[in-house]
């Protein structure tokens, strides 16, 4: 079988979808039954990882323009498609180019654009209001990266989840936990920290909670509690500049340190020098930065929102959306007691294993060999 995957969202700052395309893409590399895999993706981003019969086919479109990418997608890759023999199509980011003729997989990593479009971006918005029903209609299979996303295509979209199948991101095997407490040392000495911070990764966008992070914060000062700091691990995203605001207002903007964009590689052992990742989303289809923190070792501190808790399970200390008095809470008590971080520390790195691209990449390919016999959706 011949699969392409159209991982034209790559970017050179991948983050979520770009970063489980990735993920994907490296894991396909040891699948074994003389299957072969072209990555089709802009010419302007750095090449996925590839081995085997896994191969980037980089195209004449920079995926970051959309409106290039669209017209590529739309018009230019079934086309492709048919040229380069492909069997199966893999579209790993909601939209599928309704003029393909071969079968698709299709995966839906959330339906936010149309169930919470306060939490996307007008774009976003009006690009997935047009081509999202009509991707989702014409898939042969729906992968879908958490149960609560396939109920919401269900509540959306009726009989048509009947297609759809859940597997769930991981945590790629470069999240472990620590080998020595140096390099934990040199991280903190990078961002010029003394003690380990508390630890929030992901973009600036008003779905992940910020403010009522930034709230906590300024309650364990009024308790006397605030000993350490707040490490912002990420690009800035469009809700960026309330949060901001919002810690000059509460007098916190030299208690908050701001990475920006970290490449990937430097992920692990950022997490590593963490007290604990705060992961307080107000709603998630997934959510992966909770599970890499739990390969790390890293206590996690999160909500139930959507997803998150099909990431997270019990493993971690469970606060509610938007409270910022229990999240205060809550980090308190994992600043005051080493046995509840040892313990977070222990759930979540059993529960990690769980996660791993060497079970997932197997169901992947049963989800390319559904879409085959299924046939096209015309």
């Amino acid at each position: 079988m011949r699969v392409a995957i159209d991982a034209m969202t790559l970017s050179d700052r991948d983050t979520g979808v770009g970063t489980w395309t990735r993920g994907l893409v490296a894991s396909l590399g040891r699948v074994t039954g003389g299957h072969e895999f072209l990555v089709y993706h802009g010419s302007r981003v750095a090449s996925p990882a590839v081995a085997g019969a896994v191969h980037a086919v980089p195209v004449p479109v920079a995926g970051r323009a959309r409106p290039l990418r669209i017209l590529w997608e739309q018009g230019f890759l079934p086309r492709r498609l048919r040229r380069d023999e492909v069997d199966v199509l893999h579209c790993p980011s909601y939209i599928a180019p309704l003029r393909a003729r071969v079968p698709v997989v299709l995966t839906l990593h959330d339906l936010f654009a149309r169930t919470h479009p306060e939490f996307c971006t007008r774009l976003n918005v009006a690009h997935y209001r047009l081509a999202l029903g009509p991707s989702i209609r014409r898939a042969s299979v729906i992968h879908s990266t958490s149960e609560w996303t396939r109920e919401m295509l269900r509540r959306e979209y009726g009989d048509v989840a009947d297609r759809a199948q859940v597997v769930h991101p991981c945590a790629d095997d470069i999240f472990r936990p620590p080998g020595s407490r140096a390099s934990t040392a040199e991280v903190l000495a990078r961002w010029h920290m003394d003690e380990p911070p508390f630890l929030f990764v992901g973009s600036s966008e008003p779905k992940k909670g910020l403010s009522a992070l930034v709230e906590a914060l300024a309650l364990l000062r009024a308790r006397g509690s605030l000993r350490r700091k707040l490490l912002l691990v990420g690009p800035a995203g469009w809700g960026n500049r309330p949060i901001r605001l919002l810690a000059e207002e509460l007098g916190l903007a030299g208690q908050i340190v701001r990475t920006g964009y970290v490449p990937r590689e430097d992920l692990p052992g950022i997490y590593r020098c963490a007290l604990a990742l705060v992961f307080p989303s107000l709603i998630e289809g997934f959510g992966l930065p909770p599970l890499e923190a739990m390969a790390c070792g890293t206590p996690v501190i999160a909500t139930h929102a959507g997803g998150l808790s099909e990431s997270v399970g019990e493993a971690a200390l469970i606060v509610p959306p938007g409270d910022s008095e229990a999240l205060a809470d809550a980090m308190e008590r994992l600043e005051d007691s080493p046995d509840l971080r040892a313990s977070l520390c222990a759930a979540g790195l059993a529960r990690a294993e769980r996660f791993r691209w060497a079970d997932a990449a197997p169901r992947i390919m049963g989800l390319y060999e559904a879409a085959l016999e299924a046939g096209p959706v015309v």
